[in-house]
């Protein structure tokens, strides 16, 4: 779900920085000769066909491809692309950021589940062996302090506390 949800926050600020600058271009500049628009005849596209090509141009910079068949024109556009630039590496650096975020707590999430798992064999030896209270809060804390040294706990951990400690 958190993949997805990084994946439709740059999708969304992609277009939101494509709208920008069809609108620079269409709006802001329209009184202009030179822009990137009139260079690339986009005024012969559909509204589709112009967004698509303003997309396609703002992911070559943000994602610094850069193939070089379409490029800002005059110095407005070349400020605009400075800042998509800088905006485009940020925005990857929390979008790589978030994955990394979303992958490490689905680790932990695994590891709390495996501890639980071994901690309820633990105590079921314990109740087994008839274990008292005071013992079994220091075993526990035992073992937490194991697994998260060793990253398990063994049965075998169990049997070698059983021989250290008091009948």
């Amino acid at each position: 779900m958190g993949i997805l949800k990084a994946g439709l926050m740059l999708f969304f600020l992609g277009h939101f920085i494509t709208c920008s600058w069809y609108f620079l271009n269409m709006v802001v500049e329209s009184d202009q000769q030179s822009t990137w628009a009139n260079y690339n005849n986009l005024s012969e596209f559909t509204l589709g066909e112009k967004y698509l090509l303003c997309y396609y141009l703002v992911l070559n910079v943000v994602t610094s491809v850069g193939y070089g068949d379409m490029f800002p024109v005059n110095d407005a556009e070349r400020i605009f692309f400075c800042l998509t630039i800088t905006a485009g590496d940020v925005l990857f650096a929390l979008a790589f950021g978030m994955i990394t975020q979303i992958t490490m707590q689905s680790d932990r999430l695994d590891e709390s589940k495996q501890f639980a798992a071994e901690m309820l064999q633990i105590q079921t030896l314990m109740d087994l062996y008839n274990i008292s209270n005071a013992q079994r809060t220091r075993i526990e804390n035992y073992f937490e302090f194991v697994y998260k040294h060793k990253g398990h706990v063994a049965l075998e951990d169990f049997t070698e506390l059983r021989e250290i400690l008091p009948d």
